[in-house]
């Protein structure tokens, strides 16, 4: 008894159909290593950009405190802790010029204003000689380029503390 059986589908169809399906398994798989890297890297990258977005808002002038969020992730924790302590010593900084400018520039105004008062006097007596005339208009022209630095600093005391509110354009 001789049987011969004969496939019904040619060998190159069969071919043909394990190709497509392997390039079909194939761009599945890889459609689905794209989706899982990008759910996977949002979820691992969330956290940095967390952090980013609030170093772009944090204002030093007028927030008190930089709250970061924590992260499972160490390298994030330890980046949200070094912002953090940076963030406090710059706030310490701003708050010790602020402080120190507002003071030096308060602080100056009655010695200038005694000293001038002073210098005023002693340029009104009659004994002046040539010399000490000139000696006492250099000291006047000393303390009014003092004066003017100290209006300055009250000018950028007043300015920091915002006592300015009207702002206007000015056409150059």
């Amino acid at each position: 008894l001789l049987q011969i059986h004969e496939s019904l589908v040619s060998t190159k169809d069969l071919v043909m159909a394990i190709v497509a399906i392997q390039v079909g398994l194939i761009s599945l798989l890889l459609v689905g290593f794209v989706i899982i890297n990008r759910k996977l890297s949002k979820t691992v990258w969330d956290p940095f950009y967390n952090i980013l977005d609030r170093l772009k808002k944090y204002q030093i002038d007028k927030d008190t405190s930089i709250d970061l969020p924590r992260s499972t992730t160490a390298e994030f924790r330890d980046l949200s802790l070094a912002i953090t302590q940076l963030v406090n010593r710059n706030q310490e900084a701003f708050k010790i010029q602020k402080e120190f400018t507002e003071n030096a520039s308060h602080e100056l105004q009655t010695p200038l204003a005694i000293c001038r008062t002073k210098l005023e006097l002693l340029a009104q007596t009659n004994e002046l000689t040539a010399q000490q005339a000139e000696l006492v208009g250099s000291l006047f022209s000393g303390m009014e380029r003092i004066s003017r630095l100290n209006k300055n600093l009250l000018l950028l005391s007043k300015i920091e503390n915002r006592q300015f509110l009207e702002i206007e354009e000015i056409s150059l």
